[in-house]
């Protein structure tokens, strides 16, 4: 049962605005402002509670730029 719930909970795929600023510490990550907006794809990355994995949009285009990591926001504030 948890196996199948998980297998579906990570194939979810929303657009967020940044709360908050961050670079990224090592690679694989990805670097954004507070208010831009990303595409998340994965809301368990690599099998990680709290870590995402995004796309930068561009808010001109709308076309998905640079993937990488993203915490979540309450990964983020355990930081």
């Amino acid at each position: 049962m948890y196996v199948n719930l998980y297998r579906e909970l990570t194939f979810w795929s929303f657009n967020i605005r940044a709360l908050f600023e961050r670079m990224a510490n090592s690679k694989g990550e990805l670097t954004f402002k507070k208010g831009d907006i990303l595409y998340v794809t994965d809301t368990m990355f690599n099998g990680h509670m709290g870590c995402w994995k995004a796309c930068l949009v561009n808010e001109e285009d709308a076309q998905k730029r640079e993937i990488g990591m993203v915490p979540s926001r309450m990964k983020y504030v355990e930081q």
